[in-house]
């Protein structure tokens, strides 16, 4: 279903009005109306498009070409729920060509169904498609999979797209998704590899591959060079979240209470769903000894998911911190049945044992070293955190 027409506009246009030319002297020439439609389509002649597809259907309503046409013309005007219901029944009679799925996968990214998205794109496999397809198909495939958690299966797919990338290896974009997602699979060496391979213009001007830089070096307790790499990703992406929760991390850091609380805030703004923007801005908030804005902050993570050990157990800790120990250990026995390792539970768990509600410097010393091994392996932002706090 690729098009058949020059993609040169000029030449599309001359192109276009001889066809219509022929057209006019056989209006019913259901190939002369396809190729008509084809160049209105390239052109964004979305109305002219429609009505030419409109005519060829009225002369063969099943069309399988002239109904995927119409809904490439429906998605492209922002009639994307109709544009997937023409492509779902093109699939469902047996119509299995790629460009179908991918232009269904499309319409469903931009409705955030990643579970939609990943089956549209589960066939064909990445060696079978158009080669004209498999940097785009991937790309989004990927990204599905890392919306949904599926984070090992993103990488797998990203690898096996490396390798039939050949000697050109993988697009910009390709390496910017991989980057993140090794970050994301805690493969931070693999991640800073990646990004040694980059040039610096690459990086400095790929908001993704600046922000993986900063998380680098977060990691690595350079908190300073870690804002200017997030700052710089805010200033090619104003919306990142996982910039604005990174700029955040880096500001609580270097004790820099206030603007980190403007950035958490305005990271958990931009994507509710994400669990650690919550968790974070939690921290921040008890380290501040805002009892209450930790509280409200778990809960809307709670709210978010039920199922995360970590917020029962921060909801735990806070309860402990409120002088609730009976409702504490109540939240604590939930957080402890859904991860026994987590790290929030085990505070709550010390804090109750050494008969502590308050976290001060001398607590937050004693909370990092007896957890220095836990903190610095699970989350090693948090323990930079924990020590540069209880060094305030």
């Amino acid at each position: 279903m690729a098009s058949r027409t020059d993609s040169d506009p000029v030449q599309l246009a001359a192109q276009l009005a001889r066809l219509q030319g022929y057209l006019h002297q056989d209006p019913d020439n259901v190939r002369l109306l396809a190729d008509v439609a084809d160049a209105q389509l390239q052109l964004a002649l979305w109305d002219a498009a429609r009505s030419t597809l409109g005519r060829i259907l009225s002369l063969t309503p099943e069309d399988p070409l002239a109904r995927y046409r119409l809904a490439v013309a429906d998605h492209s005007q922002g009639l994307r729920d109709v544009a997937a219901r023409s492509l779902l029944a093109l699939l469902a009679e047996g119509h299995e060509h790629p460009v179908i799925r991918w232009r269904l996968a499309r319409c469903l990214a931009e409705a955030a169904d990643w579970p939609g998205v990943c089956s549209a794109l589960e066939t064909p496999p990445l060696d079978q498609l158009p080669a004209n397809l498999l940097d785009d198909w991937a790309l989004l495939q990927a990204r599905a999979f890392h919306h949904q958690g599926s984070i090992a299966q993103a990488v797998s797919l990203m690898q096996q797209w490396q390798v039939l990338c050949g000697e050109r290896g993988l697009p910009l974009q390709g390496r910017c998704a991989l980057a993140t997602l090794l970050l994301d699979n805690e493969q931070a060496e693999a991640a800073a590899a990646l990004l040694a391979r980059c040039t610096p213009a690459e990086i400095q001007t790929q908001p993704e591959l600046s922000t993986v830089a900063g998380y680098l070096a977060l990691s690595e307790g350079r908190g300073s060079q870690a804002l200017g790499w997030f700052q710089h990703s805010l200033s090619l992406s104003a919306g990142s979240a996982r910039a604005k929760l990174g700029a955040g991390l880096a500001e609580a850091m270097q004790g820099h209470s206030d603007l980190a609380l403007q950035s958490l805030k305005a990271a958990v703004a931009l994507s509710p769903a994400h669990l650690g923007s919550w968790h974070a801005l939690a921290w921040v908030q008890l380290l501040a000894q805002d009892l209450d804005g930790a509280e409200s902050s778990v809960r809307a993570a709670l709210n978010q998911d039920e199922t995360f050990g970590e917020s029962h157990g921060g909801l735990a800790l806070i309860l402990v911190l409120k002088e609730q120990p009976d409702e504490a250990r109540r939240r604590l026995r939930t957080a402890l049945k859904l991860n026994p390792q987590g790290f929030n539970a085990m505070v709550a768990q010390w804090m109750l044992a050494n008969h502590q509600t308050v976290l001060t410097p001398d607590v937050l010393q004693k909370l990092q070293q007896a957890f220095e091994g836990h903190v610095e392996t699970s989350n090693p932002m948090l323990a930079a955190l924990l020590k540069r706090w209880h060094a305030h």
